[in-house]
């Protein structure tokens, strides 16, 4: 079974577990599709593993102001909540 751990926005020092990492560019266009890819895995991981409060714990790690990459994550899990088809990532 896949661990928290084995997401892509997730990150670890060896002792805490940094539960919203993301890799950030700068680049509006391409934060907002890493996003989307993100939320596609974490969709397939509380899928895979019957978890879905994981994603409260995400929303909680985001900071205050959001930029690109937590829009298009937020934005595709929205779509996926009512049943609108993913972004293209």
């Amino acid at each position: 079974m896949r661990k928290i751990s084995d997401l892509p926005f997730v990150k670890t020092n060896g002792k805490e577990l940094h539960i919203w990492a993301p890799e950030v560019t700068g680049d509006y266009q391409k934060d907002c599709a890493t996003g989307n890819a993100y939320a596609a895995d974490l969709v397939k991981f509380m899928e895979e593993t019957g978890n879905p409060t994981v994603f409260a714990h995400i929303v909680k790690a985001m900071p205050a102001k959001t930029g690109a990459v937590e829009i298009g994550f937020l934005t595709a899990i929205a779509m996926k909540a009512v049943g609108l088809r993913y972004p293209a990532a």
